[in-house]
C-alpha cells in the first residue's frame, strides 16, 4: 500500500505549503519506504519549471536532502517572485522493485509527471516498453504508457489491478486525477474551484487542512467517485476549468457455452442448438485455434517449454497476487501457474482462480 497527497491551485500561500508539509509526514502510514514530491515552480513572465524530488525513506530525510527546497523545518522555500501552483507527494510501501530512489515516485517521462497507488497484477506487458524505464515497477510503466499517448481508459482496460493516479500532463497543461475500486482516495476544493487537495485518507486531509486554518477546504471533504478522472487546466494565475470524465472498465463477458449432453445454449443467442456427438461450435473452435501456447483443460496456460531467460522476464514481477518471487526451477516441476503470457502465480495462489 502505498499513499498519494497533494495540493493544486494558483498562487499557493505559505499555509497550502504547511498543510503539505502535514500531508507528507502523515501519509507515511500508508508507507516508509520512499517519499517523493513533484512541484511546478512558476515565475514572473510566465516562465514555470517542475521539480521532481525523491529518496528512499521518511520524508524527513527528503527534507534533509534537498535543502534547496525545503528549509529546516521541511517547508518549501518560496520567493516573493516565485510560486507553486501544484504540489504532488508520494509515500511508498514497496510491492513491485526495490527500495531505492529510482523506484521512488514521481515519475518523469516526456510530459508527464505522476504517481501510482496500487499493484497491477497483468497486462504489464501489453504496455509500452523503452530503454526511458529505469526503474523495476509496475508504477512507472503507467506513467511510461501515459508519455506515449495512452489515455487512461486504454491503459485501465489493458491491466488489472489497483490504481489512484495523480500526473502533470505539460502539454496539456492538466493536473489528472483518478482512481479505480480498488484504492481509496478523497479529496476537497473550495467554493470558487482554485484550490484542490486530496489524500488517500480522509483523515489525513482533514487534520493537515484544519491545524492550517484552511476550514472552507477542511470542511467539504468528499470521496473521490470510482472510475473517474478529473482533469484541472492550470493557466496564467488561475484555474482555467475542471473536467470530470467517467472511465468505464471495460467488462468482458465469458463466450463458453453451458448446458449438457449434446444441447448446447449459447451465451450470445436465446435458442437451443443441437450438435452430433463430440462436434463443437465452429466458433468455439476457432478461438481454441487462436489460443498460443495452449490452454488445456486446467485453464492455465501450458508455458512448459519457457527458457530460463524468458521465465525471468515475465515473471520478474513474481506471484501477480501475492508478488512472492517464483523460481525456475519450480516452473519446470509444474508450481507455476500461468494465466497469461506476463500472469504467473504461485501455487497457493492459484487454487484461489478458478480459470477453466
Amino acid at each position: 500500500m502505498c499513499g498519494l497527497v497533494g495540493i493544486v491551485g494558483a498562487n499557493l500561500h505559505v499555509l497550502h505549503h504547511e498543510a503539505f508539509k502535514w500531508m507528507l509526514h502523515l501519509d507515511t502510514i500508508r508507507g516508509e519506504d520512499s517519499t517523493g514530491v513533484a512541484l511546478r515552480k512558476s515565475f514572473n513572465k510566465g516562465r514555470s519549471q517542475v521539480i521532481v524530488a525523491k529518496t528512499e525513506g521518511h520524508p524527513s530525510l527528503l527534507t534533509q536532502r534537498f535543502p534547496e527546497l525545503f528549509d529546516k523545518k521541511g517547508v518549501l522555500h518560496l520567493k516573493t517572485t516565485e510560486r507553486y501552483d501544484f504540489l504532488m507527494g508520494h509515500n511508498r510501501a514497496a510491492t513491485v522493485g526495490a527500495v531505492n530512489s529510482t523506484n521512488a515516485h514521481p515519475f518523469h517521462h516526456g510530459n508527464i509527471t505522476g504517481c501510482h497507488n496500487g499493484t497491477i497484477g497483468a497486462g504489464l506487458l501489453q504496455l509500452p516498453s523503452g530503454d526511458e524505464i529505469k526503474g523495476h515497477t509496475d508504477s512507472e510503466k503507467l506513467i511510461f504508457a501515459l508519455s506515449k499517448g495512452w489515455k487512461i481508459k486504454e491503459i485501465m482496460d489493458t491491466v488489472t489491478g489497483a490504481a489512484a493516479m495523480t500526473w502533470w500532463d505539460a502539454s496539456t497543461k492538466t493536473y489528472n486525477i483518478y482512481r479505480n475500486k480498488e484504492r481509496s482516495l478523497f479529496y476537497t476544493h473550495n467554493d470558487t474551484n482554485t484550490i484542490f487537495a486530496y489524500a488517500s485518507e480522509e483523515w489525513i486531509l482533514r487534520v493537515s487542512l484544519n491545524k492550517n486554518k484552511l476550514f472552507e477546504l477542511a470542511k467539504n471533504i468528499k470521496e473521490f467517485p470510482v472510475d473517474t478522472l478529473k482533469s484541472i487546466k492550470l493557466g496564467e494565475n488561475k484555474i482555467e476549468e475542471v473536467t470530470t470524465t467517467v472511465v468505464a472498465p471495460l467488462v468482458m463477458k465469458a463466450v463458453i457455452p453451458t448446458g449438457t449432453g449434446n444441447v448446447h445454449q449459447l451465451p450470445h443467442k436465446n435458442k437451443k442448438l443441437s450438435l452430433q456427438k463430440h462436434e463443437k461450435p465452429t466458433w468455439l473452435q476457432e478461438a481454441i485455434d487462436k489460443t498460443e501456447p495452449f490452454r488445456g483443460d486446467s485453464g492455465w496456460l501450458d508455458l512448459s517449454d519457457l527458457s530460463k531467460k524468458d521465465f525471468d522476464y515475465n515473471a520478474r514481477f513474481g506471484c501477480a497476487a501475492c508478488q512472492v518471487d517464483l523460481d525456475y526451477d519450480d516452473h519446470l516441476e509444474g508450481f507455476v501457474k500461468w494465466m497469461e503470457k506476463d500472469t504467473p502465480f504461485c501455487l497457493t495462489c492459484s487454487k484461489t482462480f478458478k480459470t477453466a
